[in-house]
């Protein structure tokens, strides 16, 4: 849910070195003639040959007008050391190139008319050293999608490459390019070592071969800062709502009153939420009572927090937060819905539909771990016009918009963890089509542990003001736009107009295109940073036909000239948000990495 955010491989023949060698008269077609008579000499063949070593040709001389037929002398340059000329007669010699070859080079083979020694004619021969493959390929992680390439030098073109044996795991394959590199891609699917033994074919048979292995390593499934989630229908699945989530990460957090390590509750079905800051618990969830934060009047502070799609309203509570093992003390948290403040100021609700019970919200809170650390900012202790109005206080007469010191704001709980607090890795496996469920990590930190590496994943950073980048689809710049959020259940970008597919009849919150559509787009961090983003859009209709299907491919739909990359998004890719102001191995944040 995103928050309102106020604040060349073969060697090139000589030929002009070899013009010098040529005999008076040669032509460079192979066929030579002289002034002082009519004979001349034509080869077959008469164009420049590229041949590996080990290599033959055979090469036929044609003399013209010889009336004493006593045809051509044979002659090679250089003499020694490049081959042999075997086979020879007077209208034919057959060239040996040497077994191996250090180094690119060429030979000249060269038709002497035995009538008149005027008259010749040459053929280049280019010898290429036999083909050899290399190529880095570095280390890759289930479920997230892979790719190296591998180069050959030397040999002719065009290529054949082949995996010859692999105990690769499931997922990795090779390409299927002619040319003189070739991809090994695809989305591992098991943790392991990756023996691959490619193979490649030159046009003349010569062949390659080398041995790579990859590391495939797991998603970060244990460690201190590793906390489950799980992709499922969420919470208000079952009676009496019958309101199944799809696309919805979900996790649990324990709280306990402030100090005490017993008066504690763990709360699960909480929506985990790259796209806002802080930790957000429905009333009808909690059954602790939690201090409540107080105005400098001494009047309950309760907060409006705009998302896309509607809002949330209630009081701003303190507690202290378990996840996994980290632990945030103090956390101001807003408590959704809670009846003690069931009247919502106009003012809030002008930002949206209350989201305040389980059948609206369908997740029993949700877990801001987005790039910030307070979830209004500056703004909010602002008086005046330029107050977004987020934080009031609330006496019993009513609710007024009030100042709120950041100190005091909702807080990303990450950024308040003794270590491990510069941000989030979101690692889930890859999703093809539907499925009921599926597994995945949330890891604290980035770069502090050996499980949150960043690895080779690419930094975009991001407007520190709007925590937004920019997508280009077709050709178009929607600049500052765009933003990644494990919150949003689809792919929600632009609309109909824009992009011409039809929404569906029941619900034009989503794109239902007739056949599945594969698109791309490219992301731009505001460092320059460019990414090609290739993915899918389904028939929501069809994709949520069964109830039971929680982690779904495809799903998408409209937000009128912006780019929220929803959950989907999420699917086979390990997603770095890095908290603004924290020093990570990428740079300050705030960005976002994959």
């Amino acid at each position: 849910m995103k928050r309102v955010r106020l604040h060349g491989f073969l060697f090139l023949s000589l030929a002009g070195a070899f013009a010098a060698t040529v005999g008076c008269g040669t032509t460079s077609s192979g066929t030579s003639s002289n002034s002082a008579g009519s004979i001349s000499v034509t080869l077959a063949p008469s164009s420049t040959q590229t041949l590996d070593p080990g290599a033959t040709v055979s090469i036929t001389a044609t003399v013209a007008n010889d009336t004493s037929n006593r045809g051509v002398t044979w002659s090679l340059s250089p003499a020694t050391g490049e081959g042999t000329l075997g086979n020879t007669s007077a209208t034919a010699v057959t060239y040996n190139a040497p077994s191996s070859v250090a180094v690119a080079t060429s030979v000249t083979v060269t038709a002497i008319s035995v009538a008149n020694t005027a008259a010749t004619a040459s053929l280049i021969i280019d010898l290429v050293t036999p083909p050899t493959i290399s190529g880095n390929l570095p280390s890759g992680t289930v479920g997230t999608a892979y790719s190296a390439s591998v180069s050959e030098a030397g040999g002719v073109a065009p290529f054949t490459w082949t995996l010859a044996a692999s105990s690769s795991p499931d997922g990795l394959s090779l390409g299927s390019s002619t040319s003189n590199t070739d991809t090994i891609s695809g989305t591992p699917t098991a943790q392991g070592t990756a023996t691959l033994t490619i193979v490649v074919t030159d046009s003349k048979g010569l062949t390659a071969r080398n041995t790579f292995n990859v590391t495939i390593n797991p998603l970060a499934s244990s460690g201190s800062n590793v906390q489950s989630i799980t992709v499922n229908t969420g919470p208000a699945a079952g009676p009496p709502y019958n309101e199944p989530y799809v696309d919805g990460a979900f996790t649990s957090v324990t709280v306990c009153v402030p100090g005490s390590a017993t008066n504690c509750q763990t709360i699960s079905g909480i929506l985990v939420d790259t796209g806002s800051s802080g930790l957000r618990i429905l009333s009808s969830a909690l059954t602790l009572s939690l201090p409540q934060q107080t105005g400098s009047n001494g009047n309950p502070i309760v907060e409006c927090l705009p998302f896309l799609d509607g809002i949330t309203w209630g009081p701003v509570q303190t507690v202290d937060m378990t996840i996994a093992g980290e632990q945030a003390k103090s956390l101001a948290i807003q408590v959704i819905g809670s009846p003690k403040f069931s009247t919502i100021p106009d003012g809030c609700t002008s930002y949206g539909v209350p989201e305040d019970d389980l059948e609206n919200l369908r997740a029993n809170g949700l877990l801001g771990v987005g790039s910030f650390v307070q979830d209004c900012g500056d703004a909010c202790t602002t008086t005046g016009p330029s107050n977004p109005g987020l934080y009031y206080t609330c006496p019993s007469s009513g609710c007024e918009v009030t100042t709120e010191s950041l100190s005091n704001q909702v807080q990303n709980p990450v950024a308040l963890f003794p270590r491990d607090n510069n941000g989030v890795i979101i690692e889930l496996p890859a999703v093809s089509g539907a499925e009921t469920s599926i597994t995945g990590s949330l890891v604290f930190g980035i770069g502090t542990q050996s499980n949150n590496g960043l690895g080779s994943a690419t930094v975009y950073t991001i407007d520190p003001s709007t925590g937004n980048f920019t997508t280009v689809y077709e050709g178009v710049s929607y600049e500052d736009a765009s933003f990644l959020d494990s919150g949003s259940n689809a792919l929600y970008f632009l609309d109909s107009n824009t992009t011409g597919i039809p929404t569906c009849r029941d619900s034009n919150f989503w794109y239902c295109p007739s056949t599945t559509l594969n698109l791309s787009a490219s992301n731009q961090g505001t460092n320059g940073a460019t990414g090609t983003v290739d993915f899918v859009v389904g028939n929501a209709d069809t994709l949520t036909a069964n109830a039971n299907d929680a982690a779904v491919n495809g799903l998408a739909g409209p937000i009128p000239g912006s780019f929220d990359w929803g959950l989907p998004f999420f699917f086979g890719r390990n997603v770095y948000t890095a908290i603004e102001g924290q020093n990570t191995p990428g740079g300050v944040g705030p960005y976002w990495a994959y």
